[in-house]
């Protein structure tokens, strides 16, 4: 059973947005991962390192996520929902 804490760790909130990422991409809201890096202000090349959880996503670029696409904030940090 996971504890508020988990469900809101920045490795899960990483995987959240990287899998928003590709759900943006199915429906072509985005274009490529350097499209949707540049539109929420962050540098492509850390994409990869946060698909590997080598970074965490900042948040800022949360932020800039849920205001560029919609996206619901508890769906984002708590996994409540649906992203839209």
């Amino acid at each position: 059973m996971q504890n508020e804490k988990q469900q809101t760790s920045p490795s899960i909130m990483a995987h959240r947005w990287i899998d928003l990422y590709y759900l943006l991409y199915s429906v072509r809201r985005v274009s490529s991962k350097k499209d949707y890096c540049n539109s929420v202000g962050l540098c492509p090349q850390n994409f990869g390192a946060i698909e590997h959880g080598r970074q965490s996503v900042s948040m800022a670029v949360l932020c800039n996520t849920i205001n560029k696409y919609g996206v619901r904030p508890d769906w984002l940090f708590l996994g409540e929902g649906n992203p839209f």
